[in-house]
């Protein structure tokens, strides 16, 4: 078989790596046989590096290597990898991550005098190659704990400068040039000897820190130091590495970017099918939105003095169950729904969807509706467009200066208030599960009116299973933000009560259940901090003996590791709402 050389361009800067340069660069006797690359991603300029959305750009370079650089590699597993890269350094980290290391790698520089590329060249004059000795622990140390990994290659890393983004870490390491250089890595010797040092610094953090939560990657190299040593992460061993972007004129110098996790190649290649799907879904949302949606609220602006006496018809009776902070909340009107509406454009959207305040566009990722129209058809008689509703009347609360007002500064990173963004959460779903009861009444009020139960029931299915497309892509988690694990056990404990309730059920009764917000909460693993703060628990098997689930209700505690505490944490492994209802089945036995 005849071997065969995988160029990968790899451009992100302003200049545009060409096929041409890249085989120009090849020392002789390289493969004739040659797939080349074109793998360009958010092409920006140098001063604006810092601020890029790098949880975005991953996003997309997930799915961009899926589809179409990790067939190649398949097909093609004896093949050497040339990599010619010119982007920020957090994206390169993250490739070589996704590429791993199973590929022999030719890792070549761009000459910062020449501006040609290279894989050996001539040493700068009066210049010593030389890595600076490595302080490495020689016996196991416990506890948890964060470790800083700096790469100084090119320039020398600030300790101080770190310091701004943890100011204690338990383990420090550097990798260092004596005396660093953006061209003092000359030949394939050179960058042998530094990809040699940072396994070395790999090891000893596998073998010496297992206990330790986060390895923080600061990297002063050029871009294909950074890729090299990006293939070097094995996700089994080190679960998360947080890769930072540096700016002399910010402060603080260093910036989170993107967070490599186990899950960081899970990301799904979408067929065209799958996309056309999702647009499908897209087009039948902003339809909904504009005809339905706009027209309800239109129809019913200043109808009523509130908006609960809009969702009971003023009933005298119903009206003393809004108190406190249920009756100040606002209008559906005095959202920004009726003026909103849908990129029909965009697909591929971090943390599954945005919304433009100014413009008031809301932007859906292809992945979330591809996960929810799978996951909603296997629901008998459930509706993606009731996903929609509940999606935009929770999300409208939130981002109304009237309600919520999370936007801005009081948005950014929320997810570190997890007992806050908690009670914001769950008003919003109790909000839009009423305001679709009501809407749902002006499409077929002998549907909705004729089993309150079954409706209600349905509708938070439809909620829960809408809030795990955010997280589906196929695959088992490993970790979830605290904040969407108490969601989701607030509502599947709602479910539970209301599907135990005599008969049909009355209105009277489904509301006093959902203003009655659950106190409920799972103890286990202590928790840790995901990338912009967010504060998440593992969810790995072996700690699975380790949870317990406490639950206030009917001023009594119920605490206790029941059977059912395995079914609900293999539930929310499985992204499986049926064993998270089953495993609190057994606490409202208890409590009855």
């Amino acid at each position: 078989m005849k071997e065969t050389l995988i160029i990968i361009a790899h451009s992100g800067l302003e200049k545009k790596i060409t096929r041409e340069e890249c085989e120009k660069a090849l020392p002789e006797g390289s493969p004739s046989h040659r797939v080349f690359i074109d793998f360009d991603i958010c092409v920006s300029k140098l001063g604006d590096l810092y601020d890029l959305p790098f949880e975005q750009l991953a996003l997309e370079q997930q799915r961009r290597f899926k589809a179409e650089l990790e067939p190649i590699l398949m097909k093609y597993p004896n093949a050497t990898v040339a990599y010619f890269g010119l982007v920020a350094i957090p994206l390169a980290v993250h490739l070589g991550y996704l590429c791993s290391n199973t590929n022999k790698y030719q890792l070549y520089q761009s000459h910062h005098g020449t501006n040609e590329w290279y894989l050996e060249t001539e040493a700068i004059e009066d210049y010593n190659f030389e890595i600076s000795d490595l302080d490495l622990p020689t016996k196991v140390e416990k506890g948890v704990g964060d470790v800083f990994i700096r790469v100084s290659t090119s320039y020398r890393i600030e300790p101080q400068h770190t310091y701004e983004v943890l100011t204690n870490p338990t383990n420090e390491f550097d990798l260092l040039l004596s005396n660093p250089n953006v061209d003092g890595i000359t030949s394939v010797e050179n960058m042998d000897n530094v990809m040699d040092s940072f396994q070395k610094i790999l090891s000893a953090y596998a073998n010496y820190l297992p206990d330790k939560d986060k390895i923080h990657l600061f990297c002063s190299s050029t871009t294909a130091v950074a890729f090299g040593v990006g293939t070097l992460i094995n996700p089994n061993v080190f679960p998360y590495i947080q890769t930072y972007q540096y700016s002399k004129e910010e402060s603080p110098k260093y910036r989170e970017a993107i967070l490599i996790t186990k899950r960081s190649d899970d990301a799904v290649a979408y067929s065209d099918e799958d996309r056309k799907k999702a647009y499908e879904v897209r087009i039948a949302w902003n339809e909904q939105l504009k005809t339905g949606i706009k027209s309800f609220i239109t129809t019913n602006e200043g109808v009523y003095s509130d908006w609960f006496d809009h969702i009971t018809q003023k009933s005298v009776d119903l009206k003393g169950l809004a108190i406190g902070l249920w009756e100040k909340l606002p209008e559906l009107a005095e959202t920004s729904l009726k003026n909103d509406t849908f990129d029909l454009k965009a697909t591929d959207i971090n943390d599954g969807f945005s919304y433009d305040s100014k413009d008031l566009v809301w932007k859906i990722d292809d992945g979330m509706f591809v996960s929810l129209e799978k996951r909603i058809s296997k629901i008998p008689g459930a509706d993606i467009l009731q996903a929609g509703r509940l999606f935009l009347f929770h999300e409208g609360l939130h981002f109304c200066s009237s309600g919520h007002n999370l936007i801005g500064l009081v948005a950014e990173g929320i997810g570190q208030f997890p007992k806050v963004i908690e009670e914001a959460d769950y008003q919003a779903d109790v909000y839009a599960l009423l305001y679709d009861y009501k809407y749902s009444q002006t499409q077929d009020s002998e549907l909705v009116d004729g089993n309150l139960k079954k409706f209600f029931s349905r509708a938070i299915e439809t909620a829960t299973e809408t809030m795990w497309s955010f997280v589906d892509n196929g695959t088992e988690l490993t970790e979830i933000q605290i904040r969407s694990m108490n969601r989701f056990l607030n509502w599947y404990w709602q479910s539970v009560r209301i599907e135990s309730l005599d008969g049909r059920g009355t209105l009277a009764e489904i509301i006093e259940i959902l203003f009655d917000k659950p106190i409920i909460e799972v103890a286990g693993p202590p928790p840790f901090i995901l990338n912009e703060r967010r504060v998440a628990i593992k969810l790995n098997s072996a700690a699975t003996q380790r949870f317990e689930l406490a639950i206030f209700h009917n001023n009594k505690i119920i605490r206790t590791s029941p059977t059912g505490i395995k079914s609900i944490i293999e539930g929310f492994r499985e992204l499986n709402g049926e064993k998270i209802k089953d495993g609190l089945k057994s606490f409202l036995v208890s409590i009855s």
